[in-house]
């Protein structure tokens, strides 16, 4: 059964037994980053991410720990993380699997603690 308000779908009892609310499907968070200073753990302003396969850098947010999401699906992520004044670091992080529910997409999201050091 379903009903229509507006864009937004409402299944009962079609998704798995369970009700959901589906369309417009949230975007896969593939990486949650979270980024402190190498020094004690302090909080750190301007931090930014770059996947090169995208073209804008991912906004991050937060105190004292920057918080990043990096939204996709499954697949190889190379990353840069840094923040004026430190050293930027370049990782890999591979997201696997991916399931759906309510005719959402998701996907195992993957947890990256990043301390950088400040630049000399």
């Amino acid at each position: 059964m379903h009903w229509s308000v507006g864009a937004l779908v409402l299944c009962a009892a079609s998704c798995d037994g369970t009700a959901c609310l589906a369309i417009p499907c949230p975007l896969p968070v593939a990486i949650n980053i979270t980024v402190t200073s190498s020094l004690a753990g302090g909080a750190i302003t301007g931090v930014f991410v770059q996947v090169p396969a995208f073209v804008t850098p991912i906004p991050c947010n937060g105190s004292p720990a920057a918080t990043c999401i990096v939204t996709g699906g499954p697949g190889t992520y190379g990353i840069d993380i840094g923040a004026t004044g430190f050293q930027t670091v370049h990782r890999f992080v591979v997201v696997t699997g991916s399931s759906s529910s309510c005719g959402c997409t998701y996907v195992a999201t993957q947890h990256l603690d990043v301390a950088l050091v400040p630049a000399t």
